[in-house]
């Protein structure tokens, strides 16, 4: 908690990379992604498949515009993307990412 909350305040005092109108419509540009990463075998809570397959899931949101993460999570290896995205989705952003995350309902 206390690292998360040094992290956001670092994230807060970033300066846009690009000024002008630019930054003000982009200003909201997160990418999203979701990366995993191997663990050592000694971290239990990394148990992904089996014996050995241990990894750590990096969810972060990179900020475009500011050219810095805005947000990161660490789950185990198979943590959910779309769970994991839905917990922290903020209004005002546009979000980018690699894969549909998005379920439609008609």
């Amino acid at each position: 908690d206390h690292l998360q909350a040094i992290f956001a305040e670092l994230v807060a005092q970033a300066e846009p990379l690009t000024a002008g109108k630019e930054a003000k419509f982009l200003k909201g540009l997160t990418a999203v992604d979701g990366t995993l990463l191997p663990a050592l075998p000694k971290v239990a809570w990394a148990l992904w498949r089996d014996d050995t397959h241990r990894a750590a899931k990096l969810h972060l949101h990179f900020a475009v515009v500011k050219g810095v993460p805005s947000s990161a999570t660490i789950t185990a290896g198979n943590g959910n993307e779309k769970k994991q995205l839905r917990a922290v989705l903020e209004a005002g952003h546009l979000y980018v990412d690699d894969r549909s995350y998005v379920e439609f309902q008609l």
